[in-house]
């Protein structure tokens, strides 16, 4: 009898172990398609929108700055080893952000508090 409910126990043991390895390899490849492949679509939203409003002179721009974008962005899933890191990804994006926001205080480019939206009245 005893040895029927450990072999059970094992069982579920055995069974929930590899659920999770199957949820755990299904998040990691959504993980991996939304830091690889996702920005590319991002990318070329903007640039047929942009294509669709910029002059000819600022679209030859565009075209030079996509082949530039787009060549990087295939280079990452060229380079792609199946992994992704999105939490790295956004920390360093939310320090860029910050970084940023220091640089854009200390010129004096953003303004603060006051009640008064920050229009200086």
């Amino acid at each position: 009898m005893v040895e029927e409910v450990i072999s059970q126990i094992w069982a579920s043991i055995h069974k929930n172990q590899v659920e999770l390895d199957q949820v755990t390899n299904q998040f990691n490849t959504v993980e991996n398609f939304v830091e690889k492949y996702i920005p590319i679509r991002i990318q070329s939203q903007i640039s047929e929108t942009l294509g669709q409003v910029l002059p000819r002179a600022q679209l030859n721009k565009l075209e030079n700055y996509e082949m530039e974008k787009f060549n990087e962005l295939n280079m990452k899933i060229l380079e792609d080893d199946g992994s992704a890191n999105l939490a790295s990804i956004m920390r360093e994006i939310l320090k860029e952000v910050v970084a940023e926001q220091e640089e854009a205080k200390r010129k004096g480019l953003i303004f603060g508090g006051g009640g008064n939206g920050g229009n200086g009245t």
